[in-house]
């Protein structure tokens, strides 16, 4: 969704939602053997039934001035996401010492529960710089949260046990700030461009469960890029990328 202003100003909207619905079903059958004598039989059947949503909305401010090649842009997105579901997993085993069998059952019910979201703020100023180049600065700021609990449990004849080596809740934090400065040239059949940016982040995940553990790291970098494209004839480009990128 684009809104033009004026011939200096607009703004663009662009909205995303997505949902969706997961049932999968996987069986197995093994037999263990050493040499002819057979160790075990195991029949498992595992059921999966999950649930998605995600929402973003992206709202982009543009500004040109009166001097051509100089524009201010202002970019905002938001995103949230949940998914949630749960699955069985049921074992039947048969372990055989001295040929004398000896069954094992084992059923489990587990149920998962993951939200979570982010928020970017950008802000980009270029300014003509030479006939055919330009210089452009950027600021971003980048905060992202996400919560998951899962639950285990061993299905018993008359009640259910949490499995706590298969349970747990955490949440986690990333916030990112960057800056950043380059360069861009353009002509008829060569565009180039390069430049650095600085970046800042940290790093933070809290588990409740099943023990209570806290992690924060905080990380600096310089990250370059750079940018060719050489136009050979009318159907044929040379282009040469580089970026270097941070990830959550």
């Amino acid at each position: 969704m684009t809104y033009q202003i004026d011939t200096s100003n607009s703004i663009i909207f662009r909205p995303s939602f997505t949902a969706q619905q997961n049932n999968g079903s996987s069986n197995n059958f093994a037999n263990t053997f050493q040499g002819l004598d057979q160790l075990s039989t195991t029949t498992s059947i595992f059921n999966t039934n999950l649930r998605a949503y995600n929402s973003s909305n992206e709202l982009l401010y543009r500004h040109k001035f009166d001097t051509p090649g100089r524009t201010i842009s202002f970019d905002f997105n938001g995103s949230l996401n949940k998914s949630s579901g749960d699955n069985t997993f049921n074992a039947d085993n048969i372990f055989y010492t001295n040929n004398i069998p000896s069954d094992s059952t084992l059923n489990q019910v587990s149920d998962l529960l993951k939200n979570g979201g982010s928020a970017t703020a950008n802000v980009v100023y270029t300014e003509p710089f030479t006939e055919n180049g330009m210089l452009q600065f950027n600021s971003r700021f980048y905060y992202s949260e996400d919560n998951s609990n899962k639950n285990t449990y061993d299905e018993l004849p008359n009640s259910s046990l949490l499995d706590t080596s298969l349970s747990n809740v955490y949440r986690k934090y990333y916030v990112t700030q960057s800056y950043g400065a380059g360069y861009r040239y353009r002509n008829e059949g060569l565009m180039f461009g390069f430049g650095v940016t600085y970046n800042l982040a940290e790093l933070r995940n809290e588990q409740t469960f099943p023990l209570a553990h806290e992690t924060v790291r905080s990380f600096s970098s310089v990250l370059p890029n750079f940018m060719m494209m050489y136009r050979i004839t009318k159907d044929q480009n040379l282009r040469i990328m580089y970026r270097a990128n941070n990830d959550d």
